[in-house]
């Protein structure tokens, strides 16, 4: 808990550094960064208070989150969370919220609740917080390179001649599983995806779609046109050089 609310405590500072009135966050990993739990939420964040109003999985939030049971409150109607917050936020005009993520018609319905106020765009201010990881995040980082070797000592007891890339790469996704792995990971952009693993062999290292410049392969299908194919991987499959022994 301790360490939740030292990075609230910051916030609160970058709120009034700022001359914001207050933040309402609805970002599942910001969410879960500030409070513990990444259940349907809005985190509301003034210089003086904070509350989280769970939308659905209340169970799970008062199990899960580390701001202390009496700062989570049960709401789905963003129009009953601003009647309550109002009387805080109204001597100021600017409220932060998440814009690179936000979707248009839900910034709609934040711009009509919360007429009047300016809605701002914390998320640089936030990412610049999250950049800087405190001791809890370290650890887990640690244990997060830990179930990706797993992966890498996976190939080495499979990897042979004649298996495809798909097959080997549900071998190392099966190893990262069996070692935590939760079996998602995220990026804050909008309409992103690609497979968990994208392992690929021979030409098919420098096939480059426009999902992510850095990552290669041709899929599966033009669904997910990156990451492991049927290709069957052979020797010298993954060398460095380019096309190496015509492979």
């Amino acid at each position: 808990m301790l360490e939740n609310i030292k990075r609230i405590k910051t916030l609160q500072g970058i709120i009034k550094d700022n001359d914001l009135s207050a933040v309402l966050l609805f970002y599942s990993r910001d969410v879960f960064y500030y409070t513990g739990t990444s259940q349907p939420s809005y985190f509301f964040v003034s210089p003086q208070h904070y509350c989280l109003y769970v939308r659905a999985g209340s169970d799970f939030a008062l199990r899960e989150a580390q701001i202390g049971k009496e700062n989570i409150k049960e709401e789905r109607h963003l129009e009953n969370i601003f009647k309550e917050i109002f009387p805080i936020i109204k001597r100021g005009k600017k409220i932060g919220t998440e814009l690179d993520v936000l979707p248009a018609n839900r910034f709609l319905e934040f711009s009509r609740i919360f007429s009047g106020f300016e809605i701002v765009d914390i998320s640089p201010l936030i990412l610049n917080q999250r950049k800087r990881k405190d001791p809890a995040e370290i650890k887990i980082i640690r244990k997060a390179c830990s179930t990706i070797r797993r992966g890498h000592e996976r190939i080495l007891s499979v990897l042979k001649g004649g298996m495809t890339e798909l097959e080997l790469a549900a071998a190392v996704e099966d190893a990262h599983r069996l070692a935590g792995h939760e079996g998602i990971f995220f990026i804050r952009q909008p309409d992103f995806f690609m497979s968990r693993g994208p392992l690929v062999s021979g030409p098919n290292l420098y096939e480059i779609s426009g999902v992510l410049y850095s990552i290669t392969g041709i899929g599966l299908s033009a669904s997910v046109p990156l990451g492991p194919s049927r290709r069957k991987i052979r020797r010298g499959g993954f060398n460095c050089c380019r096309y190496p022994c015509a492979c």
